[in-house]
């Protein structure tokens, strides 16, 4: 997971969990730990994300974090039945970005959420921070 720059204070960095429980992190702005740094986690963890990546269907995902095929809302009224698509786009600024890709044996697939709007990559963008205990590299963060 990568988290980008935003015009304030945001913490820039780029963190790995490896399949067998190695994190790597780097570290490049609004941190205490600059550069690169290594931990390791229990293999439950990874196997907890794992699960999350299943529960959002993050393979399912587009590059914007929609899934690729929704299901149609669909409406019967009498003997018609209408179905839309719903889709908004809502733009923002100032805002990080957090981009997730993964690797799955020869598969790799990268998601990023712009947080604009809800999201269930928000979940697992925490989870992604908890597993691999980012907060201790991060540090103290000034809120505005």
């Amino acid at each position: 997971m990568e988290r980008t720059a935003c015009f304030g204070d945001c913490p820039v960095y780029k963190v790995a969990i490896d399949g067998d429980g190695r994190v790597r992190w780097r570290g490049v702005d609004h941190v205490v730990a600059v550069g690169d740094r290594r931990a390791t986690v229990p293999p439950k963890r990874v196997t907890e994300l794992q699960r999350m990546l299943e529960t959002v269907q993050f393979w399912k995902l587009d590059e914007r974090g929609d899934l690729v095929n929704p299901q149609p809302e669909c409406v019967r009224t009498g003997s018609s039945t209408t179905c839309s698509l719903s889709k908004s786009i809502t733009i923002c600024s100032d805002t990080s970005s957090a981009i997730i890709t993964v690797r799955r044996g020869n598969d790799r697939h990268t998601v990023a959420n712009d947080h604009c709007d809800q999201s269930p990559l928000v979940e697992l963008e925490a989870l992604i921070d908890d597993i691999a205990r980012t907060s201790a590299w991060i540090g103290e963060r000034v809120t505005r």
